[in-house]
């Protein structure tokens, strides 16, 4: 029943993806194409890890592997769900940098003429940059979502729905790193019981219902990583 609620939270968020990205194609292929694909596959691997280490888990109760295997491969779950929210965090902090943040820190610019018009124009000599190419101020990149990329694979969009689709990858990003969170501390509870002996092949649906749990967090990311990442490719 829990996992049912989790589903329809979740959904919620998916159908407002669906409809927003069916209405601004464009808006969405361009804000994919400035996330970084390598650090979403890496952690793609990292989380289906997590999933192996949580079936070993559940595999050791089952065979009675004793409280110090179960105990081992949840902690070992942990370690990697900190690791993703570790490469998660390079990923956000490099989405601030480059002022790719909704209502926080965005910015864009927008070439007409040669001259850069729009939300904090580029200062300095306007022909160094050419529409299309993203231009350096300060300490982060200014985008010409209007113009598009010479890169036949970014559209021009609109900066306004480059921002709503960066307002769904954040909120949804946040709301699973926050389950995992979460996971953290359930697994580490199971663990320490584990740990002290409480379950065997006799009793461990505790384990197996925190697995699912788990499952459930890795299964979300499986959808979340294509839908953001992967729409330019």
């Amino acid at each position: 029943m829990f996992l049912a609620t989790e589903i329809l939270f979740f959904g919620g968020a998916f159908a407002a993806y669906a409809i927003y990205r069916m209405l601004w194609p464009n808006a969405f292929v361009a804000g994919s194409s400035y996330l970084n694909v390598t650090l979403g596959c890496v952690n793609t691997a990292i989380l289906l890890a997590s999933s192996f280490t949580v079936v070993l888990a559940v595999w050791g109760a089952q065979t009675d592997r004793g409280g110090k295997w179960i105990a081992f491969w949840l902690v070992a779950t942990i370690v990697l769900g900190v690791a993703f929210l570790g490469v998660k965090s390079v990923e956000w902090t490099a989405d601030w940098n480059e002022s790719l943040v909704p209502g926080l820190h965005w910015d864009y610019v927008h070439y007409e003429g040669g001259h850069p018009v729009g939300e904090h124009p580029q200062e300095g000599n306007p022909s160094d940059t050419h529409p299309g190419e993203t231009a350096h101020s300060g300490e982060h990149h200014k985008i010409d979502w209007i113009a598009g990329n010479h890169d036949k694979h970014i559209p021009p969009a609109d900066p306004r729905h480059a921002q709503v689709f960066y307002v769904l990858y954040f909120s949804m990003t946040s709301l699973h790193a926050l389950h995992m969170i979460i996971g953290f501390g359930i697994i580490g509870v199971i663990a320490w019981l584990a740990y002290k002996g409480r379950y065997s092949s006799k009793f461990y649906t505790p384990i197996e219902v925190t697995g699912l749990y788990w499952h459930f967090v890795d299964i979300v990311w499986i959808f979340l990583f294509p839908l953001f990442y992967l729409i330019r490719h």
